[in-house]
This record gives C-alpha cells, structure tokens and sequence, in this order.
C-alpha cells in the first residue's frame, strides 16, 4: 500500500478549474450526487468557510474554477491561505484544444472575431498571454501553496469515459456515486465550425456582443432581445446557405498552438491520473 493512500484523506478537496472542461456538467450532474461528503458550489464559494464552520468535522469538496491569469493564482494563494492543507484537483485540456473552444465560445458572444484576438504571442493585447495557458506553472503553484499535492486529470478522459472518471473523483475524495444518479450528458453542446464562419462574418458589420445592464431597463431588454434573436438568426440560418467547408481555425495556427505548448503538455500528462481506475469501483 502506497504512502499516500495511508495517509489520512484531506478534510477539503478542491476542484479548481481549468476552465471549460466540463466544470458545469460535473457542478450540476456529478458532484451534488456524491455521497460521503458536503459539496460546496461555485453559488455558495463566497460562504463556505461560513458553512465549513457549521460542520467543521465533516469532509468537503469545494467547486469553483479559477481564470488562467494572475486572478487565478491570486484566488489559489487566498483559497491555500484559508486552507491550506486543502487537496487541489484540476482538470487540464491541451492548450490547442482549449484555445479553439474558448474562441468559439467568445466568438458566439460577439467579444471577437479573430482567432489572434484570443491568443498570439505577437499580440500583447490578446486576451490570454502565452504565460497564461503554461499549466506546468499552474500546477507547480498548488505544490507550493498547498500541503497535500494536487490531483490532476485530463480532459480527453472525461470525454473518453465520463462514467470512469467520475469514479476517479470519488476514488480521490473518498465519496460514493451511482451510476444511476450520475448523468453522462454534456451539458453544452458547441456550435459547428460552419456555423460560427457564418456568425464571424456577420459580426464584420453589425456588433452583436452582450451589453453589460444600463438604464433604462426596457431598453436594454429590447435591445438584448433583438441582438439575441440575430445572432441564433444568423447561426441557425447558416445550416441552409451555401457555405465552402473550412476550418474556424486553420490548421497552421492549430499546430503553432501546438508547437507551443508541446513540452508543457507533456509534462502535464505525465503528472496526470490515467484511467482505467487500478482501483476496485465506488459505484453505490
């Protein structure tokens, strides 16, 4: 038997990001369902040393994503300041693939057009920064900051054999699941590269990017409403027009992205938990 699974279970896990890999289907569809132990959701982050103080020998499992930037690892220094002998899991997506999904996402919102508006190294005013997207870095922040060393899965697992990965979750935390509690469905399903083409060229000419609420109200309900009715206007619409086939994002810039990151992915994967779980099943 390995040390550390003689020695005793943490009090708290915490489940930190990354971002998008699938945080909103295993806040809404997995963890409520753990058995075992008190979750704490992103809804209720900013009471939980409030709730923890109410139950303060009970095991916990706290979930709410962190930025890629420095507001992530200041979040993670106050999160390790507060409980430091806390358990980090993270889940980590290769930096290609996370990139193209968070384009897309900003992309449908309007906040850009360019794939170089979300990240290029040449372009200081990228949304992210190449240091932001260096997960070697972000998990060598947790090693510091944390007593107990942090769990990281991938990605690709989750979408390989949702059912096997949660079980890895309940073998980390020490939590019980049904698998016929637990969904397996993604919660958002991304819009096609078509249908994004035909948004982005919209966008060239007319701004369909969210507001933030001004006054009056009813003004910028109106004015959300029709915003909101164009742009599902233009990406359902555009199953019907006659469209070439082409990436949203060109296979040059994919593999540049890859280049880029590729001795950091490496390192990562080779820190990450691979399933199959070696493990005898949690399954209730």
């Amino acid at each position: 038997m390995s040390a550390e699974i003689q020695s005793p279970r943490p009090l708290v896990f915490w489940h930190c990001g990354m971002m998008r890999t699938g945080t909103t289907y295993l806040q809404s569809s997995v963890f409520p369902f753990f058995e075992g132990i008190r979750y704490i959701g992103k809804d209720q982050y900013a009471e939980r040393s409030k709730i923890r103080a109410g139950h303060p020998d009970d095991r916990y499992l706290v979930s709410y994503e962190v930025y890629q930037d420095h507001r992530g690892s200041d979040e993670i220094r106050a999160f390790a300041q507060q409980w430091p002998e806390a358990c980090p899991i993270l889940v980590l997506r290769e930096q290609g693939d996370w990139l193209r999904s968070e384009y897309k996402r900003l992309l449908k919102n309007g906040v850009v057009r360019e794939f170089s508006e979300v990240w290029d190294p040449e372009n200081p005013n990228a949304i992210y920064q190449p240091s932001d997207l260096r997960l070697a870095e972000r998990i060598a922040l947790l090693e510091d900051c944390f007593t107990t060393k942090p769990r990281v899965l991938l990605y690709e697992d989750l979408k390989a054999d949702g059912l096997a990965f949660v079980e890895e979750l309940a073998r980390i935390t020490g939590a019980k699941v049904s698998s016929k509690a637990v969904g397996v469905s993604p919660k958002h399903v991304s819009y096609t590269d078509r249908e994004l083409r035909a948004f982005r060229a919209v966008t060239k000419y007319i701004t369909l990017r969210r507001q933030v609420a001004f006054e009056p109200a009813v003004v910028f309900r109106a004015q959300r409403l029709f915003r909101d009715c164009l742009r599902y206007l233009v990406l359902y619409g555009s199953r019907i027009l006659p469209m070439r086939a082409a990436p949203l994002v060109s296979p040059e810039v994919q593999e540049a992205v890859h280049h880029f990151y590729e001795q950091d992915w490496a390192h990562c994967r080779g820190l990450a938990s691979r399933l199959p779980i070696p493990e005898s099943p949690t399954r209730a």
